[in-house]
């Protein structure tokens, strides 16, 4: 998804949780058919949050982290400027991201201005974040590295987020979009109003082809009697 030589970076920034375990660990016991793997005590101690910024090239498939206690707009100016330092200077650097209020905020305007033409946002549509390509990375960072991970400090979690990047990052993986776009003129659709096929390929029937996308109803507040 390289446009007109620019490149395209999809992001976000999910927030991880630093816990540690609240006993030691049992190894294996080999040759006995009992423990065959680490036993480890469901019960654990939380150490903080740290907030992961992060996104992928889509042409190469590098992934870019910025570990911070925190996701503000100044965190964000930061990756920005991360960025802005990794691609050549004559590039315009594509980012697709949501509407978080960090994105669009004061201090982010006031970087954006001061390197004019050298960023243009891309926004997801609301409850869309499954457009943005670098949910699927996320998910692949959580069952490879995340779940069921103990450590003693944020900091260690840190290290070994920075660890993680840096491994999958000597071999890194382009992705692709699995769904059928080829039919579709991104530039002129309502993103609102793609046709079933297209939104949920695997689980559209063929009694919905070519119907559109029908819009999310409204929650309705509970009444009293409901909630008795």
């Amino acid at each position: 998804m390289n446009i007109n030589g620019s490149p395209s970076v999809k992001y976000s920034k999910p927030g991880i949780q630093a816990t540690d375990s609240t006993a030691k660990d049992r190894p294996p016991i080999p040759d006995t058919g009992n423990y065959s793997t680490i036993c480890r005590d469901y019960e654990y101690i939380r150490l903080g949050t740290l907030s992961l910024l992060a996104a992928i090239d889509l042409l190469t498939g590098e992934a870019f982290p910025l570990v911070s206690p925190t996701h503000k707009s100044s965190d964000f100016v930061r990756f920005l400027d991360m960025l802005d330092q990794k691609y050549p200077s004559g590039d315009k650097i594509r980012l697709i991201l949501d509407n978080h209020s960090a994105h669009t905020s004061k201090e982010t305007q006031e970087y954006l201005n001061k390197v004019p033409g050298r960023f243009e946002f891309v926004f997801t549509p609301t409850h869309g974040s499954w457009l943005n390509m670098v949910e699927g990375f996320f998910s692949k960072l959580t069952k490879q590295m995340l779940s069921g991970i103990r450590v003693t400090s944020k900091e260690e979690l840190e290290e070994r987020i920075y660890q993680y990047f840096t491994e999958i990052n000597k071999v890194p993986v382009p992705y692709h979009w699995s769904y059928k776009l080829d039919d579709i003129d991104l530039e002129k659709e309502d993103i609102s109003q793609i046709i079933y096929e297209v939104v949920n390929h695997k689980a559209a029937k063929a009694c919905d082809k070519d119907k559109r996308a029908p819009k999310p109803r409204k929650r309705s507040k509970r009444t009293q009697e409901d909630k008795a």
